[in-house]
């Protein structure tokens, strides 16, 4: 059953695993939005940012790749990054789509887009980490730019450290749960 919360809300999740089956689904699958879209970007990866500068000038970027994410991107009403983390970072498919999102930062700054994306969305971070990880901030600081022109809050996070070491995950279910 849906979330209050989730029920009239479109609900996209950015997966950023590898894994189908390891801690970033099992954190998934705790959502409270069964009708969520749930792009798995390994299995849709984009290209790269080239810098090429077309977004500057026509709010569109030169590949065609993220079409269908970008429409998602700014439909959404709740928007989920889920993620290993990866020297601090996000892994390579999913920092390549954060990386496109350049055409919002030229439509606000280039061209005057205020606010580039129109509809307001609730952000969420599920991130696991191997070894020593206690927490995500170093993903949060990354992702602080990006939501200014998503016209995205971050509202809660969900970290997972020690996945090398197969953790209890009933806490973190339980968190992702109170999430929304």
């Amino acid at each position: 059953m849906r979330s209050a919360t989730t029920a009239k809300n479109n609900v996209l999740i950015l997966d950023g695993s590898p894994h189908t089956d390891g801690t970033i689904a099992r954190l998934i699958a705790a959502l409270p939005a069964e009708d969520a879209t749930h792009v798995r970007l390994y299995d849709t990866p984009v290209a790269p940012c080239t810098d090429c500068r077309a977004c500057r000038v026509t709010g569109r970027c030169a590949f065609r790749d993220m079409d269908v994410l970008y429409a998602q991107l700014e439909e959404a009403d709740v928007l989920v990054f889920a993620t290993p983390v990866y020297n601090d970072s996000f892994p390579a498919p999913l920092k390549a789509a954060i990386d496109r999102c350049q055409v919002y930062w030229s439509r606000r700054f280039c061209l005057g887009m205020r606010p580039p994306i129109a509809r307001r969305k609730r952000v969420f971070l599920l991130s696991a980490g191997g070894a020593d990880t206690t927490d995500a901030s170093a993903l949060v600081a990354q992702l602080k730019p990006l939501l200014t022109v998503l016209n995205g809050e971050l509202i809660g996070t969900v970290h997972v450290g020690n996945t090398d070491r197969s953790p209890d995950l009933t806490a973190a279910v339980s968190a992702v749960k109170a999430l929304f």
